[in-house]
């Protein structure tokens, strides 16, 4: 780690509660996106843009929206395991035949 959050100190919630809080990684994302809006569209060629650029951006589209779709996936299947658990528990409490003895 080459910097520390040593010294920048949050006078209010809000401050301490964005999404890079550290003023290095405010200054590092800003050059970032600088050199990525700017600086490769000015400096790449027609192949950069065609051959790697275009099928990368596709590519991790592709992989945002099934990050997405699995994350969906995952919510309503915790929802659906409660509901069956709650069900079962229902069923087991209920009969007795499916009553076990402890």
């Amino acid at each position: 780690m080459f910097y520390r959050e040593n010294g920048q100190f949050k006078t209010s919630y809000q401050a301490d509660q964005q999404i890079f809080p550290i003023r290095q990684d405010r200054w590092f994302i800003a050059g970032m996106l600088l050199v990525g809006f700017v600086g490769v569209p000015c400096l790449a060629s027609d192949y950069i843009f065609s051959a790697i650029l275009i099928p990368f951006v596709i590519m991790a589209m592709a992989a945002l929206g099934v990050n997405i779709l699995a994350a969906i996936a995952a919510r309503f299947r915790w929802v659906r395991a409660h509901s069956w658990r709650s069900v079962l528990m229902a069923l087991t409490t209920s009969l007795p035949a499916f009553q076990t003895c402890h």
